[in-house]
């Protein structure tokens, strides 16, 4: 049965809860069963009028990365081993994960940016492949607090000195 809707129309809820791992109101719903997330095109759903971009943090790993290291030719820089344990375990639902390079931070091992629309944003380094899931958890508390600040308390302790600065979101400048 085909569905047909006018430009801009939402998703009616029974569309929504047919698709699992899409959005749904304000939540993800659950992934497909084996843990494939929803296609990207389903991604691009738009909840309650906000692209799902400006839904979700943004984190950006740096993928030249060397972290201090000198690398013989040929050799994965440790900011691309660090992009792919992240995306490995990232849910596109509730944090994007995007490659850049050269975040200008190179002495201070790995790093990454997460950022919001709307809120404030975090260079953070001193980072390594291992700590992907703690830094999964950092985006989450991120993306549950209103300003984008995340206490330290509020931090896995592995990441408790990772934060190198903060920048204004545009709306602030």
């Amino acid at each position: 049965m085909a569905l047909i809707r006018e430009p801009g129309d939402l998703p009616s809820d029974d569309y929504r809860d047919s698709r699992a791992g899409c959005l749904g109101g304000d939540e993800l719903l659950p992934r497909r069963a084996g843990g494939s997330a929803a296609p990207e095109s389903c991604m691009r759903v738009h909840a309650r009028g906000v692209p799902v971009s400006e839904r979700v943090p943004y984190l950006h790993v740096c993928i030249t990365c060397r972290a201090g290291q000198a690398l013989e030719e040929g050799a994965v820089p440790p900011g691309q081993r660090l992009y792919e344990a992240v995306q490995g375990l990232a849910d596109s639902g509730r944090v994007l994960v995007k490659p850049i390079t050269c975040l200008a931070s190179c002495e201070r091992g790995c790093a990454a940016v997460i950022s919001q629309p709307g809120r404030w944003g975090y260079l953070l380094g001193h980072l390594r492949s291992e700590l992907a899931g703690d830094l999964l958890a950092y985006a989450g508390a991120y993306a549950a607090s209103k300003t984008g600040t995340v206490m330290p308390s509020k931090r896995p302790p592995s990441l408790s000195g990772v934060v190198l600065g903060r920048v204004p979101n545009v709306e602030v400048l």
